[in-house]
């Protein structure tokens, strides 16, 4: 925040941009933003930072979608994500009153339509669930983002059938795969 930067129409342009993000409690991560390959500011530098700074807020948000059977281990999930500092969204988020499909179908979008990601944690039986199904058939519906987590000896089956890969989650150390996985969605 010094003069120099005040009087930077290049950061002036970054700062205009970030804010726009921002509006709606985005969280935005620091980024180094190599500008030094553009000989002149133009277009295409408003478009690179856009471009890195809404790669960073995708990876902030996360709506997981569990098997009820499976809401201890959601919930550990959700929780050491948020101590990390991400917006996660799971059912368990509704209050009394909401309407399950309006309310899922809002914080799909809000969480991992274009700036999230859709955390499908599934054991081996949850590829048959209806609400798995429809839930995951909703975030592809939008373009989301997914991510598969497989724990319990789960394997992806034919239900699933997309170019994508999956995250296998060794349960026995959670600490160092939620690690792991965080590492995982940041270079998604």
């Amino acid at each position: 925040d010094s003069e120099n930067a005040r009087k930077s129409e290049y950061v002036q342009k970054e700062r205009e941009i970030v804010e726009k993000l921002m509006a709606g409690g985005k969280k935005i991560n620091l980024l180094n933003i190599e500008l030094d390959k553009f000989n002149i500011w133009d277009d295409g530098c408003y478009d690179y930072i856009r471009r890195q700074i809404s790669y960073r807020i995708r990876k902030t948000k996360v709506f997981i979608s569990y098997q009820h059977k499976n809401s201890l281990f959601a919930e550990k999930v959700k929780n050491a994500l948020s101590e990390r500092g991400f917006s996660v969204w799971t059912d368990l988020d509704m209050t009394a009153g909401d309407l399950w499909n309006v309310s899922v179908n809002n914080a799909i979008k809000e969480h991992s339509y274009k700036n999230g990601l859709f955390l499908l944690l599934s054991s081996e039986s949850d590829f048959n669930s209806f609400y798995v199904k429809r839930e995951l058939e909703t975030a592809i519906m939008h373009g989301s983002l997914v991510l598969p987590v497989l724990f319990g000896g789960s394997k992806m089956n034919a239900f699933i059938n997309l170019p994508i890969n999956s995250f296998l989650f060794d349960e026995s150390n959670f600490d160092k795969e939620i690690e792991r996985l965080i590492n995982v969605i940041n270079d998604l």
